[in-house]
């Protein structure tokens, strides 16, 4: 995607849709959590908003892109905010708390992987700071819900 056909807000952010997939089990919570093996990072599945796509559209398909999952909103939560600066973009990144409803989950590429993290493993396995103080920010919002 070049940065010409990047879909924009109102301010010129960058528009993503990040989803926070969550399930319990056996009395305990876990998060889908994504191993991008060309960025060596641990991430929640999201990307950017595609034109003529909802950023709630864009949510369940890059959850069922990354994760192999098919899963469903429950809730819009505070979205993540942060500026890249490798593409020296504002971003904006409408986040949503979603529950699986069917598929086994399986990577989208070789060298990807995709867990069920427990919720107390989250905050370490997240690679970047900003990220891991927004979800240490959001994490009761989330746990609330579920």
């Amino acid at each position: 995607m070049t940065l010409q056909n990047k879909v924009k807000d109102n301010e010129g952010s960058v528009m993503k849709g990040g989803g926070i997939v969550a399930k319990k089990e056996d009395g305990k919570i876990y998060i889908l959590m994504l191993y991008r093996g060309n960025h060596e990072d641990w991430s929640f599945p999201k990307g950017h908003t595609e034109h003529g796509e909802t950023v709630q559209q864009t949510v369940i398909r890059e959850v069922e892109e990354e994760g192999e999952i098919k899963s469903e909103i429950i809730k819009e939560i505070t979205p993540f905010k942060y500026f890249n600066t490798n593409s020296n973009e504002e971003i904006i990144c409408y986040m949503y708390l979603l529950r699986p409803i069917s598929g086994e989950i399986k990577p989208e590429y070789k060298g990807d992987k995709v867990e069920w993290v427990p919720l107390a493993e989250v905050g370490k396995r997240i690679s970047y700071a900003n990220l891991r103080d927004y979800f240490n920010k959001i994490v009761g919002e989330v746990v609330d819900l579920i």
